[in-house]
């Protein structure tokens, strides 16, 4: 156990290690999130001070129509006591405009509300600040805290290590991953590490340095590159833009060191996706096969394989659908406004948006597919050479667990 623990602690350093010294090193050429003139504060409406209705008229472009359109406009004069910053407890007024023509509708602040108000100053009604949108974030967090607590209740340590890892791996992606993007670094290389960094910290982190850890992350480490390989030769073979949406666009426009890879964000994100079912299906398939080695400890490598074959058989449906899911359920708006756009159904089905989705979700799930027989097939080998070291190990940290 003591080396166990070694590995456990070592992991955790060396991971920390990396998203510090990854987060310094990915944000040298970019500066997230700082620009001086803009200027954001957290506030509390403490009264409202005028509700203005009016209408007024929008003139049409001769090309497309002759006649004048009636825009109805709703302005809320409200006072507020600013949270945060230097004006701390400092009272001023702003404005929160709905109009037809904005796209956002959102709810009427009332007193009491905390919301975030942006400094733009609007002189129709002599006011520096406008309301941005309502402080949300608190909410979450008392979500999170309800979900840890839960996740340590039910899981013990494995639940809090379970809570470790999901956090390192939020670091790597959100503090390492994305700003190394934003600063112009090789976002292919930049995945592979990444992969490498969340599948080994979070086996390790959760399931310590066992031979079941071992087998899952073998198992892992072929189903990420089946997908990473499948996405290279579909991306050049389907003669992908990366032009998908609006986002891709924008990121176009940023001024970024390097001109923005969206075939390589596409890969990414790919990769990134079918890495997490990818994971899941292994440690399924190992977890399962390490009992049934524990209960019948005489049982043959062939005998485990079809085991594992079988548990994979099982898998497979719902491991696909979750994918599929997941990918429609994240897009979904973005697919009904091309559904209705769309004049023919070969159309729809070409574009490019979809056809990403599609291939996501084909890619994801083939990973899953060849990610079965040989994770099983590695259990199989490494179980049955080392039966009396596994029941031995399993034993100790099962007992360290119930204590």
């Amino acid at each position: 156990m003591k080396k166990g623990k070694i590995l456990w602690f070592s992991t955790l350093i060396l991971s920390i290690l990396y998203i510090v010294i990854g987060y310094k090193i990915s944000t040298a050429n970019f500066t997230l999130m700082s620009d001086p003139d803009y200027k954001i504060e957290k506030a509390e409406v403490i009264s409202i001070e005028k509700n203005i209705k009016e209408t007024t008229l929008q003139t049409q472009n001769e090309e497309y129509s002759k006649e004048n359109k009636s825009i109805k406009e709703t302005s809320l004069i409200f006072r507020c006591r600013i949270a945060s910053g230097e004006n701390e407890a400092r009272e001023l007024d702003a404005v929160q405009i709905d109009d037809e023509l904005t796209p956002l509708n959102e709810k009427k602040v009332e007193v009491g509300d905390k919301i975030l108000i942006f400094n733009v100053p609007n002189e129709k009604y002599s006011t520096e600040w406008v309301f941005g949108s309502y402080i949300r974030h608190d909410k979450v967090i008392v979500l999170a805290a309800i979900f840890f607590i839960l996740m340590i209740v039910l899981g013990f340590t494995k639940g809090l290590n379970t809570l470790i890892s999901l956090i390192l791996t939020c670091g790597a992606v959100l503090l390492v991953f994305i700003p190394s993007i934003l600063s112009g670094h090789n976002i292919y290389i930049g995945t592979a590490i990444t992969s490498l960094f969340i599948i080994t910290t979070t086996l390790i982190i959760t399931n310590g340095g066992s031979i079941k850890t071992l087998a899952t992350t073998l198992g892992c480490a072929f189903g990420v590159t089946v997908s990473a390989i499948f996405t290279l030769y579909f991306d050049k073979i389907l003669k992908l833009s990366g032009f998908t949406n609006g986002e891709s666009i924008s990121l176009t426009m940023l001024e970024t060191p390097v001109p923005m890879n969206l075939n390589a964000i596409i890969f990414a994100a790919i990769v990134i996706g079918a890495m997490g079912a990818v994971m899941d299906v292994a440690m399924d398939i190992s977890s399962a096969l390490y009992e049934i080695k524990l209960k019948v400890k005489d049982i043959t490598a062939k005998q485990l394989f079809k085991s594992g074959i079988t548990i994979g058989r099982d898998i497979m449906g719902t491991m696909a659908n979750t994918l599929v899911l997941a990918y429609i359920g994240s897009s979904l708006s973005t697919v009904l406004i091309l559904i209705v756009t769309a004049q023919t159904f070969t159309e729809l089905i070409n574009r490019e948006m979809i056809i990403v989705e599609i291939v996501q979700a084909l890619i994801g799930s083939t990973a899953i597919l060849l990610t079965i027989p040989l994770t099983a097939a590695i259990c199989a080998l490494l179980y049955a050479e080392h039966h009396t070291t596994i029941t031995k190990k399993e034993t100790e940290t099962r007992k360290e667990t119930n204590k």
